[in-house]
């Protein structure tokens, strides 16, 4: 299920990459100017990415809207379970979303299938009100009490962000016409769409964006993207009349100077679910070398391997030393942790079942360790509000029994399962 918690705010981040579709606009004429990022296929590196630009006078309100997709399988062969069918359907949308499609697949009690489907447009999207009020909505709605329909598989496509009211006078007062955006990033390829429309509600610009966050989690290759750092003389020139980019040596050697240029930009990177302490305590050259080119990259004289992290995590160290080592935290930390922060408890770069199939193909794809026994979605029975995973079983760092359990075999099925 796709990680729907996405974060923005107006302060960007580090590395992004953007794919324009120029079929969408001319720029000579487009109400909106990107500053950053420039390029057209640009790899992230970390957990969130980040969009900055300016707009034209007549602009009303800005968005960039990502592209989220759903599945979901509903019961309804009891009326308790037709009862909650509306909130079923609610509970599929996050905020601030509109709809870009939308697919019912009844189950009939003779086996039969009935589809119902509807679709729309960035130019003219469908918000959630006028998707409950719709003649569609309530037809599917009086479709599913027929006593005849015992079940519904529904494919959702919604695009989901903030709206940045950057008509008002507040906000101008403060930003003036620039804009910016944080979102929060999964694995792999993110698909995001930035809009601009005038006080009427008209699209003056539309253009599509596309993240490509590395990690072992992301399915599919990276193959065409590039670097591009925030931090080249360009990108400076652009961001150097509101912000510090080039702090001389006695800005660097002092702590709470470091903090104050910073922040200014990336508290949102640090402003997660988890942070790493350097980081949120903008311990920031602890990694990134104020003097290299481009700036502010990591410094060449150091692996940033576990070995490098266990400085600080010698009880991880210790696990990755026991009877029972896992391989993959012995070499490097941050192939399923974010260094700065993370939308996911523990700085995971991605949700646990895809982070371990990323190497464990053949254990997530098929039945393990019996038939129908869940490697995610369910609850947890042993730690209460954490989600069932491959980690509610086995150890990511290490263990001393087999196959990284955390306990003993028996004694770890037991646990959940009160049989003998």
């Amino acid at each position: 299920m796709v990680h729907l918690i996405l974060k923005f705010t107006t302060a960007f981040l580090l590395t992004t990459l953007l794919l324009p579709d120029p079929a969408h606009f001319d720029d000579e004429e487009s109400a909106i100017e990107l500053w950053y990022p420039k390029g057209n296929a640009v790899i992230v590196r970390t957990g969130m990415g980040g969009v900055v630009g300016a707009f034209e006078e007549n602009v009303a309100s800005v968005q960039l809207l990502r592209e989220l997709d759903q599945h979901s399988s509903l019961p309804l062969q009891r009326m308790t379970q037709k009862d909650v069918f509306a909130k079923s359907i609610r509970d599929l949308f996050p905020a601030h979303c509109f709809l870009r499609s939308i697919a019912f697949a009844f189950t009939l009690s003779n086996g039969k299938q009935e589809s119902r489907s509807l679709t729309a447009t960035l130019e003219a999207p469908i918000d959630l009100k006028a998707f409950w009020e719709s003649d569609f909505f309530k037809a599917v709605y009086a479709f599913a009490y027929q006593k005849s329909v015992f079940a519904v598989e529904v494919d959702l496509q919604i695009w989901s962000g903030p709206v940045l009211d950057v008509g008002s006078e507040a906000y101008r007062d403060r930003y003036m016409n620039k804009f910016a955006f944080s979102p929060a990033l999964e694995p792999g390829r993110n698909v995001f769409h930035l809009r601009a429309l005038d006080p009427e509600g008209n699209v003056l610009h539309l253009d599509s964006l596309q993240f490509f966050m590395q990690s072992d989690a992301a399915s599919e290759s990276d193959a065409g993207f590039t670097a591009e750092p925030l931090h080249s003389p360009e990108q400076e020139e652009f961001c150097g009349g509101c912000h510090t980019m080039v702090p001389d040596d006695a800005t660097i050697q002092n702590q709470g100077e470091v903090k104050e240029i910073c922040s200014a930009c990336h508290t949102p990177l640090v402003s997660q679910t988890s942070s790493h302490s350097p980081a949120a305590e903008w311990e920031c050259l602890m990694c990134h070398d104020a003097n290299s080119s481009p700036r502010y990259s990591l410094y060449t004289d150091q692996t940033y391997d576990a070995e490098f992290c266990m400085q600080c995590h010698p009880d991880i160290q210790e696990r990755t030393e026991m009877q029972s080592p896992h391989a993959a935290a012995q070499m490097s930390c941050i192939n399923c942790h974010d260094a700065h922060g993370s939308s996911r408890r523990k700085l995971l770069k991605g949700d646990v079942k895809p982070l371990c199939a990323s190497c464990h193909e053949d254990a997530a794809a098929t039945p393990h360790p019996v038939n129908n026994h869940p490697l995610a979605g369910a609850a947890d029975p042993l730690v209460e509000g954490r989600p069932f995973s491959c980690a509610s079983c086995h150890d990511p760092h290490g263990s001393n029994e087999a196959k990284l359990l955390r306990e003993p075999f028996t004694k770890m099925c037991r646990a959940c399962h009160k049989i003998w």
